[in-house]
């Protein structure tokens, strides 16, 4: 876990692991130090997160919501995105929403439909997880 803190050292799940670690070996000035960087990194992402859905929501509005391919194409892509930044944001129900929007501007695309299906197996695979 260290190896990878050194590979990624902005990533916040390796520094909350291994401050979790020390942590349970009672280092606790080393489980301190990454556990401050992982709420640091953390809270970084977190406004990252913030205005990717600000600027994707933006974006959104300012294409023109004509029958062209190419519009439609970009409505489904933006959705798409947005769903994407909702679901690392923790809002599920957002997600499936922007993803069902993009699934409609583009009924024939695989893609979309396979990233909706993906969204809505999640939950079932988190409650199995949970019953073991």
């Amino acid at each position: 876990m260290l190896q990878a803190t050194q590979l990624q050292p902005d990533y916040s799940s390796y520094n909350s692991a291994l401050g979790t670690a020390y942590l349970q070996l009672k280092n606790y000035p080393k489980a301190i130090e990454y556990l401050t960087k992982a709420i640091e990194y953390l809270t970084k992402a977190i406004e990252y997160l913030t205005k990717a859905i600000e600027y994707l929501t933006k974006a959104i509005s300012n294409v023109p919501n004509s029958d062209t391919e190419y519009n439609q194409y970009i409505h489904a892509s933006f959705n798409s995105k947005l769903g994407e930044a909702y679901w690392n944001f923790g809002k599920p129900s957002e997600a499936i929403e922007c993803l069902t929007k993009a699934t409609q501007y583009q009924p024939k695309s695989s893609w979309f439909k396979q990233q909706l299906i993906y969204l809505l197996q999640e939950p079932v695979k988190i409650k199995i997880a949970m019953r073991w």
